[in-house]
């Protein structure tokens, strides 16, 4: 079975899905090279040597893609979506290919390093362990970034067919590969040394350290953020 076969790829074709026009795509603005992509970029860099060859599955505009190029790495993207690509920045263009997670089209081991942010949560159950195994033919390492049920911007894409817990995830990533919650709060507060304890034994701590953050610790973060900006991080006790 194929990734097309399994989800109605045209949702990802529909400019409202992209620029936040419609009720059931992007937060109202629309999809942008997002400051959590510096974060993100932060955390590959300090995972791969200078040079290494990484792949971002799923990459919708390549804007991560054309980060990590600038800081020196070979980055690679793939995705579905060929309006997505379509709207890349001509210079990253090259470096991004239309296709399948569920059949990547590169050989074994090809890549030092995969990332995918904010995609599985997209695939349908039924087809992620086809998905995980491609990602851990190409690279034996890498991060999978997932929306999980209790992230705040959850419940407001249709697309979302596989709301897992941490929990759930953690026994099906792949070895070598971490795994993390994909919303802002958690990588914005991963990006700090510093946090104070909000939330005792509400998830326990994750491959990544902070894990599953629960939709009520995570709207206490956010009233507290002005107080204490960055300063911030919801953890098990």
């Amino acid at each position: 079975m194929t990734q097309q076969a399994a989800l109605d790829l045209s949702h990802f074709e529909t400019p409202s899905y992209w620029d936040g026009a419609g009720s059931d795509g992007y937060r109202k603005g629309g999809y942008q090279d997002f400051h959590v992509n510096s974060l993100k970029a932060q955390r590959i860099l300090s995972q791969v040597p200078p040079g290494a060859r990484v792949l971002d599955v799923g990459c919708a505009f390549g804007y991560l893609v054309r980060r990590l190029r600038q800081a020196g790495l070979d980055a690679w993207g793939i995705d579905v979506s060929s309006y997505a690509l379509s709207h890349a920045p001509e210079d990253v263009r090259p470096y991004l290919l239309h296709g399948s997670a569920a059949s990547l089209p590169f050989p074994d081991g090809h890549f030092d390093y995969l990332h995918s942010f904010g995609v599985l949560e997209h695939i349908p159950e039924d087809l992620l362990p086809q998905v995980l195994a491609e990602f851990k033919r190409v690279s034996t390492r890498g991060l999978l970034s997932i929306t999980m049920p209790s992230d705040p911007l959850a419940d407001t894409d249709k697309s979302h067919v596989s709301l897992k817990s941490f929990a759930w995830w953690d026994k099906r990533t792949p070895e070598g590969y971490e795994l993390w919650s994909d919303a802002e709060e958690n990588w914005t507060a991963a990006s700090y040394g510093r946090h104070i304890l909000v939330a005792p034994t509400i998830y326990p701590l994750g491959r990544a350290g902070y894990g599953g953050i629960e939709r009520l610790c995570t709207l206490f973060l956010r009233g507290l953020r002005p107080l204490l900006p960055g300063e911030l991080m919801c953890v098990s006790a």
